[in-house]
């Protein structure tokens, strides 16, 4: 994104959307679909704040995944 670079921001916004969504990652999708259109568009000027979107939004999924982990080993037991 730093660099201004369209089409590597659109190679990596939609590889990466389709993994969130073959994850189950749906907080993280919309974010990426944002940065993949504005790369289509060739207009990053929105792309910090796409990025910082998808940061706070794979945070809350890391948190989730955390909490279902601990949880699921709770009731597992020692």
């Amino acid at each position: 994104v730093e660099g201004g670079d369209a089409p590597e921001v659109l190679r990596v916004a939609h590889g990466l959307r389709g993994s969130c969504g073959a994850l189950g990652a749906r907080l993280m999708i919309a974010p990426c679909a944002a940065l993949e259109e504005a790369a289509r568009a060739r207009d990053l000027s929105d792309a910090g704040q796409h990025l910082g979107a998808l940061l706070e939004a794979f945070e809350r999924t890391r948190a989730d995944a955390a909490r279902r982990i601990t949880q699921e080993d709770r009731r597992q037991g020692p």
